[in-house]
């Protein structure tokens, strides 16, 4: 199976030149490549663009459903594939809510409570999109990913959902982070909270190696690694 044919038919020529360019094929196996990783939720690419720059082996897909962020950091090296779409726990299209705060955009609404906790940030939605979703179990068959050496997973609320989402192919991700609230007035609806992301990950045989505190102590960002047997 082609990894194009999980695109809307508007972007699939698109995105079979925009591919063809960087010298990949249909399953973007490469000899060259020692690494790969996987960006959900790449926004702008702070976190992987910078390491795929200085890394030439290093082979990053990036996941970013806002199109306005994602043309942004198209082409600013062969090996930072960036696919305008979302990871989600279905195989489709979903509604993605664009708010002014780009960094708080989702396919998840917000909890009106949360928000009284979170009135530094503007979560006025400017707009709502309709955009293709992918579970990450289907995209590694399709593009013929055997393993995964690190996924981030920013998905504003719907992180461990993305990580569930890889079903029985978890355990050939060998590094994982992700964003989880800490405040017990989540802000966006049905995201999870430490104490259940940290028990998904111990059932799965992942080792909870790092923990940052972020956005004035309302967030982690939880690092596992996938334990050795």
């Amino acid at each position: 199976m082609d990894l194009l044919s999980i695109l809307p038919k508007g972007l699939r020529r698109w995105a079979s030149e925009y591919l063809r360019r960087r010298g990949f094929g249909p399953t973007f196996v490469r000899d060259r490549v020692d690494e790969i990783w996987i960006d959900v939720g790449a926004h702008l690419g702070q976190d992987t663009l910078d390491a795929a720059i200085k890394n030439p082996r290093l082979l990053v897909f990036a996941f970013e459903p806002n199109w306005a962020l994602a043309r942004q950091i198209m082409a600013r090296a062969v090996n930072f594939v960036v696919l305008p779409m979302a990871v989600s726990d279905k195989d489709g299209t979903a509604e993605f809510f664009i708010r002014a705060e780009d960094t708080s955009s989702s396919l998840l609404p917000m909890e009106e409570s949360g928000l009284e906790h979170w009135k530094d940030i503007d979560a006025t939605v400017q707009s709502q999109a309709i955009v293709p979703t992918i579970r990450l179990d289907t995209f590694l068959r399709v593009a013929g990913l055997r393993t995964v050496d690190y996924l981030k997973v920013d998905a504003e609320g719907l992180d461990l959902r993305v990580v569930e989402s890889a079903a029985g192919r978890l355990k050939d991700i060998r590094k994982i982070k992700l964003e989880v609230d800490t405040n017990p007035h989540r802000l966006f609806q049905g995201a999870p909270g430490h104490d259940e992301v940290v028990s998904f990950f111990t059932a799965n045989n992942f080792d909870l190696v790092k923990t940052e505190a972020q956005s004035g102590g309302r967030q982690e960002n939880l690092t596992f690694v996938l334990r050795r047997k």
